[in-house]
């Protein structure tokens, strides 16, 4: 596991957190940090969490589009699956282009 891709989830675990308490959606905020809690947990226990972090990635964008802004572009090529839907054609290229380099 990449341990920056924990990073980035925790990270944006906070930003969505603070956004969602700052618009009063405490019902949702409870919900999504208990879902990147598991897969923080899982991601700690050495367990498969790909799946449920996908699923909880773009849940939040399709859920709450006006957060969208807070995923980072990479997490969501490092997760693939259904978050690729959520990049352009060119971002894809540029990423296969950067692994390609590596």
């Amino acid at each position: 596991m990449n341990p920056s891709l924990r990073t980035t989830l925790e990270t944006l675990q906070s930003q969505v957190q603070q956004a969602l308490d700052a618009m009063d959606s405490s019902e949702a905020a409870v919900i999504i940090n208990d879902r990147f809690t598991l897969i923080l947990e899982m991601i700690d226990n050495g367990e498969e969490y790909n799946h449920l972090a996908q699923d909880a990635v773009s849940n939040l964008i399709s859920m709450h589009p006006n957060l969208s802004h807070l995923v980072p572009r990479l997490l969501l090529w490092q997760l693939g699956g259904t978050c690729l839907h959520y990049l352009s054609d060119e971002e894809m290229e540029q990423f296969c282009a950067d692994n390609e380099l590596h």
